[in-house]
């Protein structure tokens, strides 16, 4: 939507602010008191729940997937396990709708071991060499959320290589 208003109406040399975006998905280790069980992990008055697993991961589950990720409040990520780089980076200005990939792939090395509880997605704006904003857990928040993509508790030790697949 932004590049066709952009190509429709921008005049030559004219500027969309902000324009530069890098988006992030970085292995995450939430707080211990923040962390929720999957469905499968819980019972209630003697309920186990254990049979949704595979039927929430299989390719016949078509409900919203809310299962595997959930919104980030403050202050719940302990912290990174690897030196936070962008997956995907673009300028607004110049990026041509037609050639956006579809599958991005990261390798992370972890430099902070803990347990991965998921991938923290978040990006940064850039208006300009000086101007930013960030929406990292770290930073100063703004009205846009993190979101966890959940994995399982998943111990990480320094040193160990961290692969994603987005599609």
């Amino acid at each position: 939507n932004l590049c066709d208003l952009r190509d429709r109406i921008l005049k030559p040399g004219g500027k969309i602010l902000p324009n530069e975006f890098d988006l992030f998905m970085e292995p995450a280790q939430i707080e211990k008191g923040m962390r929720t069980p999957f469905l499968w992990e819980q019972q209630l008055h003697g309920v186990r729940f254990d049979g949704t697993k595979v039927w929430l991961n299989s390719e016949q589950n078509t409900i919203n997937r809310a299962h595997r990720h959930y919104r980030l409040q403050p202050n719940q990520v302990s912290h990174f396990l690897c030196e936070p780089e962008p997956v995907f980076t673009f300028d607004i200005l110049s990026v041509d709708p037609n050639n956006m990939p579809t599958k991005f792939i990261a390798r992370k090395k972890v430099v902070r071991q803990g347990i991965m509880d998921g991938f923290c997605l978040y990006f940064n704006i850039r208006f300009d060499e000086v101007i930013a904003i960030p929406t990292s857990p770290f930073a100063k928040p703004t009205h846009w959320a993190n979101q966890l993509f959940r994995t399982g508790p998943i111990e990480c030790l320094a040193g160990e290589i961290i692969g994603l697949v987005l599609e």
